[in-house]
């Protein structure tokens, strides 16, 4: 089972798309600030980061440079913002597809 950690702005979005998602290939955890995801990364073996595409620029570049300062061999995919956050379930369903081929 792979270990994806899920991050995005808002919590009750965040919980839908973790409950939606995860299935027998893959385990989805939730996180919306610093002290969130450091919880995760330290809980879970995670494997790779899918991020959001409602969070602040300056919020995605300390989200991102948190992470890798903990696990600098984690990959990090960061959502488009022009899309909406309506597709936010089917790019996760890519990259997630694309790292389990």
């Amino acid at each position: 089972m792979k270990n994806i950690l899920l991050l995005g702005r808002l919590t009750s979005i965040v919980d839908k798309l973790t409950d939606e998602l995860s299935d027998e290939r893959v385990l989805i955890h939730g996180a919306t600030n610093a002290e969130e995801v450091i919880q995760q990364l330290d809980t879970h073996a995670i494997d790779i980061v899918v991020m959001g595409g409602g969070l602040a620029d300056d919020i995605r570049a300390e989200l991102c440079r948190l992470i890798w300062s903990k696990r600098e061999d984690l990959t990090i995919h960061i959502k488009d913002r022009a899309s909406g956050p309506g597709t936010m379930a089917d790019f996760i369903k890519h990259v997630v597809g694309a790292f389990l081929n």
